[in-house]
Order: C-alpha cells, then structure tokens, then sequence
C-alpha cells in the first residue's frame, strides 16, 4: 500500500484519539530516585561531591531538586548530617507534598541531633500521608528513642 497524505492524516486521527500517556521521566519522583541510586551505588564520595556541585552549577536541563537531593543524600552518605539538612530544608519547604524529600528530611533531622523536629514531622507525616514507608521510618525513629512500645502498636497493623 503506498503511503498518500490521507492514509497519513487517518492514521494521525486515529493516532490523537487515544489518551495522552505521561512519560515517567516527566515525574519528579522518577529524577528524584534516579538520584538516590546514583548515590547509593557509588563509592567516591569526592566524586559524587564534585559531580553535584559541577551540575548544580550548570544543570543544562537536569532537575535542580533532583540533583540537590542527590547531593543532600551524598552529604548525609558522608555523615555531614547538618550540611544535609541545610540542602533538604528548602526542597521540602518548596515541595511539600513531595514525601521522598519529607523522610530524607526527616532522617537527616534526626542523625543531626534534632530529636524533636524529626519527630514532629514524622508524627505529622504518620497522621497525615500514612503509607508503610512512613510507618516503617516512624517505629524506627520510635525506637532509637526508647518509645518502642508505641513502635510495636503501630507496626501491629502489618501483621
């Protein structure tokens, strides 16, 4: 069959009928975890460093709050908790409906010595976004400070 510009114009009819389908390189969530395991997978922390520093500068497209979580994962890889925390603050306050950003906050908070704070958001976070990461990181958090009673009521919904 030779191809004529109406079998062309068909075939592009047919073609917008159907629903657009989102590409998952378009969600934040796909940039977001493309970054934690560019982090979790490489072993130079001096590498990484320079390589979200250098992307940051000049991120030439890339996500800017894709590769700052990159780089606040990098720092709290490096124990620099409180440089992470610096990083994370205004991602969360700019995304706050973003919960992978939340629970990095939240730990960050807590390995940086702020109890209270990470205990606050999580509390907030378990009453308001339940899901069983949330809930996961929760009872952890319960435990590492003495509430493991309250940990184990919680994570009695899961048996």
């Amino acid at each position: 069959h030779p191809l004529t510009p109406e079998r062309i114009a068909d075939a592009n009819a047919r073609v917008a009928q159907f629903p657009k389908i989102k590409s998952p390189d378009s969600s934040l969530d796909f940039w977001l975890i493309r970054e934690r395991l560019r982090v979790f997978t490489g072993s130079n922390f001096p590498t990484l460093l320079n390589y979200y520093r250098k992307n940051i500068a000049n991120p030439n497209g890339a996500n800017v709050t894709a590769l700052n979580y990159g780089y606040a994962l990098t720092l709290y890889s490096n124990n620099q908790f409180k440089d992470a925390v610096n990083v994370l603050q205004p991602l969360v306050r700019s995304n706050p409906n973003q919960l992978i950003l939340q629970l990095a906050f939240a730990d960050s908070l807590q390995k940086s010595g702020d109890n209270t704070g990470a205990m606050d958001l999580m509390t907030q976070l378990y009453q308001t976004k339940p899901s069983f990461a949330v809930t996961m990181q929760y009872a952890g958090m319960l435990i590492q400070t003495g509430q493991a009673k309250q940990a184990l009521q919680m994570l009695r919904r899961y048996q």
